[in-house]
């Protein structure tokens, strides 16, 4: 590891003008742990002694003084990071070294500015076959690739990361053991996403085994997040904690808790920066687990023989539901509660004009992504669409359940619009554009790779696998438009009433903005019924 600041230009941290940074909210806090680490690294006596921080913080035009870096900017709290990234390099290097003999995979999720792959990895390391990735936002991606542009010498690689969905991991191989770093991360994402999150990563990543380290706070300390000074000026909110380590096992049964190191104890090893002193709700309340995950070859009683013996820990098949899902429940009950009186103050008589019946002008056919409310991107009012929604928005002529929705949208609520809205960034789409096996959603994704199949040459003249992806989002909605024509209560309806009128439209999260594909009805319903013809 380098020693000198001399050595910084091994990863192109040469003199340049300083960066201006617009980050802000969970971004903005990125600084908040690579000042510690760069305090540390200016001290007579380092602990981590990332000889890259400094000139990192140097190279941007951030204002240092307010009252988010000046949380961090003590004795405490660079204790606090400092020892907390030392626990994971630790943890990493010791993974690394269990698996010397073959190839792994390291993930390091919100990897912020932060250079651990150049404190970590050496020539041997990479010639052992280790491939890294760093994975964080778009604008830290950007920027980070701005600070250090040099990457390292072996099989490394940047990628963006949407820690709101999935669909990222299908880019990376999971054909090795992989190390999945999770530093500073899942506080900021709600519980409900953490656990799935995890849960998709052990599905995809854990066949070959492998670990996963990540933080942990206080519910305590998410509770009152509002008063924890870091965040304050920056808006970034904690949302996730848990009071018990193994409450990550249950997220998945081949998750296992190797060790949980809590604050109190890692900070407790330096004394570098003066005597302890106790944060806000104890040091106790924060820690970092590293968590193991059986590979699919490894039985249960197998993999519990190699588990290290955590203190304190028992093992239960039978166990109580974390008391956070109940939270979450009741919280979804409160929310109803103080909706419900929002809106009859607001409209007096609302639920009773709800009440009497619905006579929707819209049928919306939706991807089931949890990001894509129909009436609020539409602007519509409850009873102004019938909304049904699965993965991908599909509408196969084997599925019951979407044939009678569109029954009943057609022949009993007169349904003037037919809308199929599909979205970029759409994980089923991106599946089904995966060769893998993906068990029992492969009859499902089907009806995509059928939709590739029809437009193949068009689809593979683009050298852009984005913009490949997005014209398959749109040509599958196309497609699913035309199954709905092809229905006999549409075909019916038109003829006797004149509608309903079908439309297929994508939303893009990047400007939230809706896109009217131009799907032209009436040349599409005359060409079908050339062959399905069904108004006899």
């Amino acid at each position: 590891m380098p020693t000198s600041l001399e050595s910084h230009s091994t990863i192109g941290l040469g003199k340049r003008p300083k960066e201006k940074i617009r980050l802000k909210g969970v971004e903005e806090t990125l600084f908040c742990t690579l000042l510690p680490k760069a305090r540390d690294a200016e001290s007579a006596n380092p602990v981590l002694g990332d000889p890259y921080a400094s000139r990192l913080i140097e190279s941007c035009d951030v204002d240092l003084g307010r009252s988010t870096f000046q949380a961090v900017d003590n004795d405490r709290a660079i204790r606090w990071v400092v020892n907390r990234s030392l626990t994971f390099d630790r943890w990493c290097r010791d993974f690394l070294q269990t698996h010397k003999d073959e190839p792994v995979t390291v993930l390091y999720l919100g990897c912020g500015l932060d250079c651990r792959v150049h404190r970590i990895m050496t020539d041997k390391l990479w010639s052992n076959g280790v491939r890294w990735i760093d994975l964080d936002r778009p604008l830290v991606v950007d920027l980070r690739q701005r600070l250090i542009p040099q990457s390292p010498p072996g099989d490394y690689h940047m990628r963006t990361l949407d820690v709101t969905t999935t669909g990222w991991m299908h880019d990376i191989p999971a054909d090795r053991p992989t190390l999945i770093m999770a530093e500073g991360l899942f506080m900021y994402l709600d519980p409900v996403r953490v656990e799935s999150t995890i849960r998709e990563l052990v599905e995809y990543f854990g066949a070959k085994g492998g670990e996963i380290f990540l933080d942990t706070v206080s519910r305590l300390y998410v509770k009152y997040t509002d008063h924890v000074e870091l965040l304050k000026a920056s808006g970034a909110k904690w949302k996730w904690g848990t009071d018990d380590a193994r409450e990550v096992e249950r997220f998945h049964p081949r998750l296992r808790l190797l060790e949980h190191v809590r604050s109190a104890d890692y900070m407790g090893k330096t004394k570098a920066f003066g005597q302890s002193q106790v944060p806000l709700f104890g040091e106790d309340a924060a820690g970092v687990a590293k968590m193991a995950l059986a590979s699919l070859s490894s039985s249960n009683s197998a993999f519990g023989q190699n588990a290290r013996t955590v203190p304190g820990a028992t093992w239960s098949t039978t166990r109580k539901p974390p008391d956070y899902l109940k939270q979450d429940h009741d919280r979804v009950f409160d929310h109803n509660r103080e909706w419900a009186e929002a809106q009859e103050k607001r409209d007096p008589g609302y639920f009773a004009k709800l009440s009497e019946g619905q006579t929707p002008d819209y049928l919306w056919i939706g991807c089931s992504d949890s990001r894509i409310p129909a009436e609020q991107i539409a602007g519509m009012a409850p009873g102004e669409a019938f909304v049904h929604r699965n993965i991908a928005n599909l509408v196969p002529n084997n599925d019951l359940n979407t044939m009678a929705v569109l029954e009943y949208a057609v022949r009993h609520l007169h349904v003037k619009h037919i809308v199929v809205c599909g979205h970029y960034g759409c994980g089923g789409v991106k599946a089904a554009m995966t060769p893998k096996d993906l068990g029992i959603l492969n009859p499902w994704l089907r009806n995509i790779r059928d939709v590739y199949r029809l437009h193949e040459k068009e689809l593979d003249a683009m050298e852009d696998d984005t913009t490949r992806y997005n014209r398959l989002v749109e040509l599958n909605v196309v497609e699913q438009c035309r199954n709905v024509v092809k229905m006999a209560a549409v075909q019916q309806s038109y003829a006797e009433n004149g509608f309903p009128i079908v439309h297929g439209w994508a939303f893009g999260f990047h400007d939230g903005r809706l896109k009217d594909l131009n799907v032209d009805f009436e040349s599409m319903l005359e060409k079908i019924q050339k062959i399905y013809n069904l108004t006899d």
